[in-house]
C-alpha cells in the first residue's frame, strides 16, 4: 500500500484551482510587463534619433493601425468565451468551427475597406499640417499593410485566451510584437543605419509578421476541431452583436492609449502628439499592479458571488482594494516628484511633457479610489449598464481631446482625456452602488474593514 501523501503537498493539490489562476496572472503580468519595457525602450530610441515631429507621426499611425485592426473583425473575437468555449463544452463543435470561419471570412471581406480608410485618412489628415514626405508616405504604406495582421494577430489571441491556451494566447500580442519591434529598431541604430518613418514602420510591420508565426506554432493544435467539422455559422448575426456591444469598453480599457494618441493628433502639431504618446507610455508600467491584483481575486470574488457568500464577497473587495490603493498612492507620489528626470531621458525638446506624465499618473489612482467595478458589474450580469457608461465617456473623449487640444494645446488634450477618465470612473462606481448596493470604493473598503468583515470568515467580531 503506497505510503500517504505529506500533508503540505495535498493542500497544495486541493488549492490546485487558485494556484493556477495566481500562476496564470502572474505569467500574463510579466509578459505584459516585458512588452511595456520593449515599448518603452523602442519610444526612447524614436525620441533620441528622429525629430518630435517624425515621433508624433509614428505614433499617430501605429496607434490608428492597431484601433482600426478592431473593426476588421467587427470585435467578434471579444465574445469568444461565450460564444466559443460554451458550445465547445456542449459539445456542438460544429457552432465553435462556424465562430473562427466567420471570424476569418469577415476578416478577409473586411481588410481592404479598413485599409482603404485608413491610408485616406493618415494621408489627409497627415497633409493638412505639412507637406508629407516620401519616406511618411511609405510608412503609411507599411503601417496599412500591418493592419490584416494585426488583426490576426487579435483573433489569435483572444481565441487561445477562450480556450484555455491563457499564457500561449498573450505571448505573441502583449510581449513579441513589442520586443521584435524593439530589437528590430535597436538593431538598425546599431549597425548605423539611419531611422527613419518608413524604415521603423516596416519593421513594425515585420514584427507584427514574426509574432504572427509564433503565435500559429503556438496554438495550431488548439483549433483542430476547426478542421475536422462542417462550420454552422447560423449565429453569425449574434456573434457580431456581441462584438459590436463590447467594443466600446475594449477601446476605452485596452485601447486607451491609442485612442487619445490619435483623436489628439486632430487637434495638436505632430510635436505634440509626440510628447502626449511618451507620457501615456509610462501608463503601462503604472497598471501592472492593479491588473495582477485583478486577475488573482476576481475568480473567488465572481465564486463568491455567485454562491450568495456576500460577506466572503465583501471581504475579498475589501482586501484586494485596500491591496491597490495604498500603494498606488505611493508610486503615484513617486512620478510626481520623478517626472521631470524620466522625460529628460526622452531629450530636452520633451520637457514639457512633464505635466501629463503627472495628469496621466492619476488615472490608476482613480482606478484603485474607485475600485473593480467592471468586474463586479459584470459578474453580477449587468453589462448593458456597463456599455451605456462607456458609450457616453468614449464620445466625450473622442470630442473632448481634440477640441480641447485646439484651444489649449497639449496640456488642454491631456487634461481632457484625464477627466473623462474620472468620470467614466465616478459613473461605473455610482452605477454599481446603486444597482448591487456594493460600494467598490476604498471608502467603502475601508468601512468594510472598521466593520471587521474578512474573506473566507464571514464578519469577525
Amino acid at each position: 500500500m503506497p505510503a500517504p501523501l505529506p500533508r503540505w503537498i495535498t493542500r497544495v493539490l486541493a488549492k490546485r484551482s487558485l494556484m493556477e489562476t495566481i500562476g496564470n496572472a502572474t505569467a500574463l503580468v510579466v509578459a505584459r510587463f516585458g512588452g511595456a519595457v520593449a515599448n518603452f525602450v523602442f519610444t526612447l530610441l524614436l525620441a533620441q534619433q528622429l525629430a518630435p515631429s517624425q515621433v508624433g507621426f509614428v505614433m499617430t499611425a501605429m496607434s490608428l493601425a492597431i484601433l482600426v485592426s478592431l473593426f476588421t473583425t467587427l470585435n467578434m473575437e471579444n465574445g469568444a468565451v461565450r460564444h466559443l468555449l460554451q458550445p465547445l463544452e456542449k459539445g456542438n463543435r460544429a457552432e465553435a468551427s462556424g465562430f473562427v470561419h466567420f471570424g476569418r471570412k469577415v476578416l478577409f471581406w473586411t481588410s481592404p475597406f479598413v485599409i482603404v480608410f485608413f491610408l485616406v485618412f493618415m494621408l489627409a489628415s497627415q497633409s493638412l499640417k505639412n507637406e508629407l514626405t516620401r519616406s511618411e508616405i511609405w510608412g503609411v504604406v507599411f503601417a496599412a499593410a500591418a493592419i490584416p495582421v494585426l488583426s490576426m494577430l487579435r483573433l489569435g489571441s483572444s481565441w487561445g485566451h477562450a480556450l484555455s491556451k491563457i499564457i500561449k494566447s498573450m505571448l505573441s500580442w502583449a510581449f513579441f510584437r513589442p520586443a521584435f519591434l524593439c530589437l528590430l529598431t535597436g538593431s538598425l541604430v546599431v549597425f548605423g543605419i539611419t531611422l527613419s518613418v518608413d524604415r521603423i514602420l516596416l519593421a513594425s510591420f515585420l514584427a507584427c509578421g514574426g509574432a504572427f508565426v509564433i503565435q500559429f506554432f503556438l496554438l495550431r493544435n488548439a483549433f483542430v476541431f476547426a478542421r475536422e467539422v462542417k462550420p454552422d455559422t447560423t449565429r453569425s448575426k449574434e456573434w457580431m452583436r456581441t462584438g459590436l456591444y463590447l467594443s466600446v469598453t475594449i477601446l476605452l480599457i485596452d485601447y486607451f492609449q491609442n485612442v487619445v494618441v490619435v483623436t489628439s493628433a486632430l487637434g495638436l502639431t505632430d510635436d505634440d502628439v509626440a510628447r502626449l504618446a511618451i507620457a501615456l507610455r509610462f501608463t503601462g508600467f503604472l497598471r501592472m499592479g492593479l491588473m495582477a491584483v485583478n486577475m488573482a481575486v476576481s475568480p473567488r470574488i465572481s465564486k463568491a458571488i455567485s454562491a450568495e457568500q456576500h460577506a466572503d464577497a465583501h471581504g475579498l473587495l475589501s482586501q484586494s482594494t485596500h491591496l491597490k490603493f495604498w500603494p498606488t498612492i505611493v508610486v503615484t507620489a513617486l512620478v510626481w516628484w520623478l517626472a521631470p528626470w524620466l522625460i529628460s531621458l526622452f531629450g530636452a525638446e520633451y520637457a514639457t511633457a512633464v505635466w501629463p506624465l503627472r495628469l496621466f499618473a492619476l488615472l490608476p489612482l482613480f482606478a484603485a479610489f474607485f475600485g473593480p467595478s467592471i468586474m463586479i458589474l459584470n459578474i453580477t450580469g449587468r453589462q448593458q449598464q456597463i456599455f451605456r457608461v462607456s458609450a457616453v465617456s468614449l464620445a466625450l473623449l473622442i470630442i473632448a481631446v481634440p477640441v480641447a487640444g485646439i484651444a489649449f494645446g497639449l496640456h488642454g488634450a491631456t487634461a481632457a482625456a484625464v477627466v473623462t477618465v474620472f468620470f467614466w470612473e465616478w459613473a461605473l462606481y455610482d452605477r454599481t452602488r446603486r444597482e448591487t448596493g456594493i460600494d467598490a470604493s476604498i471608502l467603502g473598503a475601508t468601512h468594510m474593514r472598521a466593520q471587521g468583515i474578512r474573506p473566507g470568515g464571514g464578519v469577525s467580531l
